[in-house]
């Protein structure tokens, strides 16, 4: 195995511009979950329920940062995204972004960091609404309907979700390094190490990544991923509006497991450098 060099080092600038350019920033006060439903109640078929990706049509908030929403050479339609550990993901009309853990309740499902769905309804694939956006007061009657992503492998399955960077194999690029973060206006918000970056996988095929600083996340724009299509254990990606190159030599993921996985980068062939994920720090 050769270990890192940044200058042929993909993985590297996937996360290195974040060290060197302001963050544009969603944040969120704690990495932990939230918890799920009781699973002795009905909320608990609402949860299951509500996984997948759902069309919102034009709906736009007041955004922190901006994304553009395209993958595999297409752009999708606005939508937000459940995933069974709690994870959701909203990509408006205007192609802003946000992500958080989601609970829900009797009348209301709500959406850390964002805000919530209230006197929502969950039926033949079709969910109805308030969604509101705390910070602005902002809020939409929505009737969305869920979208067909194709059948998912179990592999894929296993990935979806968030993982959280827990080791550096070859030496620390990242973790313990410190950081200012800095809002669109380029002030400055926080300081501290990197704890620990978070990445997430969703089926819609958005991959993002954020710094865990002081206990707070802090989220960059996304990427864009897929299975590179020679390769189930390789996957590709794309920066903002460029989908994922098929020729591309990718990223490995090895010893994938429900708790874990290691992250390589391939380059000619060699392995260069290593990141370990877990799914909770």
């Amino acid at each position: 195995m050769t270990f890192f060099n940044k200058t042929k080092n993909p993985i590297f600038q996937i996360f290195y511009f974040l060290l060197i350019a302001s963050l544009t920033i969603g944040c969120s006060e704690s990495p932990e979950p939230s918890t799920l439903p009781n699973p002795t109640t009905s909320l608990d078929q609402v949860f299951s329920e509500l996984q997948g990706t759902w069309g919102l049509g034009e709906v736009t908030f007041t955004a922190e940062y901006r994304i553009k929403a395209k993958t595999s050479g297409e752009y999708f339609d606005p939508f937000i995204e459940f995933l069974a550990d709690s994870t959701f993901l909203i990509i408006d009309a205007a192609e802003n972004g946000y992500r958080g853990k989601y609970t829900v309740n009797e009348d209301q499902i709500d959406l850390e960091g964002f805000g919530s769905l209230d006197g929502y309804s969950v039926e033949n694939d079709k969910l109805t609404a308030t969604i509101k956006k705390t910070e602005s007061g902002e809020s939409f009657e929505i009737d969305a309907v869920k979208i067909d992503l194709s059948v998912i492998d179990e592999k894929t399955k296993k990935l979806m979700g968030e993982w959280y960077m827990v080791e550096e194999i070859g030496g620390s690029l990242f973790l313990g390094q410190e950081i200012t973060v800095h809002n669109r206006k380029g002030e400055p918000i926080d300081e501290g190490v990197i704890e620990s970056i978070l990445i997430g996988f969703m089926p819609s095929g958005v991959n993002y990544n954020m710094f865990l600083v002081n206990g707070k996340l802090y989220m960059n724009e996304l990427l864009y991923w897929k299975w590179k299509p020679s390769s189930d254990e390789i996957f590709i990606y794309g920066e903002k509006d460029q989908a994922p190159n098929d020729n591309s030599e990718g990223i490995l993921i090895d010893e994938l497991s429900e708790e874990g996985f290691t992250m390589y980068e391939i380059w000619e062939g060699e392995d260069i450098s290593g990141f370990f994920f877990e799914r909770k720090l």
